[in-house]
């Protein structure tokens, strides 16, 4: 039970980060222009894809891998994050803020999901 809860979970997270996402992108683009929307949509797609790494590295915890190696590769992922993130902005001179706005996607999926947890528990699926 324990693990289909999560996994439902977890896809509704994703579903209603793909939402915000979407929903983000045009209010971008129509309150701010083309650059900041393209800002979104890239800090969008990196916490995308910092989401589904955090998603492995769950799953992973109590397997033979080396504890060491996941600390590497935390503190690795943010500093390659960075480094995008820098060069988005740099590069395409796009509003640090309409970048950061898209790396809190994921963040007000897991709000959203709290929220729905909050009026529907997981028991009742």
């Amino acid at each position: 039970m324990t693990t289909d809860w999560y996994a439902h979970a977890i896809g509704r997270m994703e579903r209603t980060a793909y939402v915000i996402a979407g929903i983000g992108l045009l209010v971008m683009l129509i309150n701010a222009g083309w650059r900041s929307a393209l800002g979104f949509l890239c800090g969008a797609v990196i916490a995308h894809f910092n989401f589904g790494l955090w998603k492995r590295i769950t799953s992973s915890i109590g397997s033979d891998a080396p504890s060491d190696t996941k600390a590497v590769v935390l503190g690795l992922r943010y500093l390659l994050i960075a480094g995008a993130v820098f060069v988005i902005i740099k590069v395409l001179g796009v509003s640090v803020l309409a970048v950061v706005a898209g790396l809190l996607v994921p963040v007000a999926a897991v709000l959203v999901e709290l929220a729905r947890q909050l009026v529907r528990p997981h028991n009742e699926i």
